[in-house]
């Protein structure tokens, strides 16, 4: 029996997910489901044939890299500065029943180059860079800074799509450091928590995550080009031309409000000179008055 099929059919006991995809790449396979990507190393394959993965996780089999997805709201948003506020990533149990440990987070390596992803696409230029990352009550926050307009089309496209809401999720990749199996009264398994992480790579995308996109990050192949080109041409080109008139609609809308609150801004200017004009002439005849009486 293949490896893939083994490694099936023990994610079906596991994780209860028979829609689960597993992919292998010599003596390291990968379970792709529900947003979130969890990469094993083997070191012996018939070792999976006589036990079960969660016995043999940490000995046999160890986790190398995690990638989990969130969808969350672009807490503030910045155009002058092109900036964007959101979560990368909390401590509530996700889809998979996985907790991550806020206060586990090692980003200290993340730190020396913060670069942002597309799609955990390695192969193509960083479409930002994380300006500060913070771990503040259960969240870990990022501030994502986006080049000047025109320097990349694409970080163009992403920061409207994130700033108007369409796009919202966020992807961690992480090197699991510390972590522990989850099971309810029964003893059946519900997750993985993990309780100390090194932060690898954030990345922009879209939900649920693109299980090929996924894998190829994972074994270092990037993206092809037929997938680059449907992630791209899907979420972003075609999306933005259906956009444009409603940010045109946008744009002349702030435009008119801008002009009418310089009108208003004016009205009140004039106001307050012509009053400021009634108090200096009552002030200029009660002088006058007083000098008549003096006289």
């Amino acid at each position: 029996m293949k490896i893939e099929e083994i490694v099936q059919q023990q994610i079906d006991n596991l994780f209860g997910d028979k829609n689960a995809e597993v992919v292998s790449e010599g003596k390291s396979f990968s379970v792709l489901s529900f947003g979130t990507a969890i990469q094993f190393s083997v070191g012996d394959e018939a070792a999976l044939e006589s036990k079960d993965l969660k016995d043999l996780i940490g000995k046999e089999v160890r986790i190398e890299r995690v990638i989990s997805d969130m969808e969350s709201e672009v807490e503030k948003a910045n155009d002058e500065e092109r900036t964007l506020r959101m979560v990368g990533s909390s401590s509530s149990v996700d889809r998979l029943g996985d907790i991550i440990d806020v206060k586990g987070w090692k980003l200290t390596n993340f730190k020396k180059n913060p670069v942002i992803l597309f799609g955990h696409n390695h192969w193509i230029p960083a479409v930002a860079r994380a300006k500060e990352v913070k771990k503040e009550d259960d969240k870990l926050t990022f501030l994502i800074e986006f080049p000047p307009e025109g320097v990349n089309d694409l970080s163009d496209k992403l920061f409207n799509l994130y700033k108007l809401k369409i796009m919202r999720a966020s992807s961690v990749g992480f090197m699991p450091l510390k972590y522990e199996w989850i099971e309810d009264e029964k003893g059946n398994y519900r997750g993985i928590h993990f309780m100390e992480q090194e932060l690898l790579e954030l990345s922009l995308v879209t939900v649920p995550a693109h299980p090929e996109a996924l894998a190829m990050s994972l074994y270092g192949k990037g993206i092809n080009q037929q997938t680059y080109g449907m992630t791209i041409g899907i979420d972003t080109e075609n999306m933005i031309k259906i956009l444009d008139p409603f940010m045109k609609a946008v744009e002349e809308s702030q435009k008119r409000i801008e002009e009418k609150a310089e009108e208003v801004n004016k009205a009140l200017q004039y106001i307050q000179n012509y009053e400021l004009s009634q108090k200096l002439k009552s002030a200029s005849d009660e002088i006058k008055r007083s000098i008549k009486e003096v006289r």
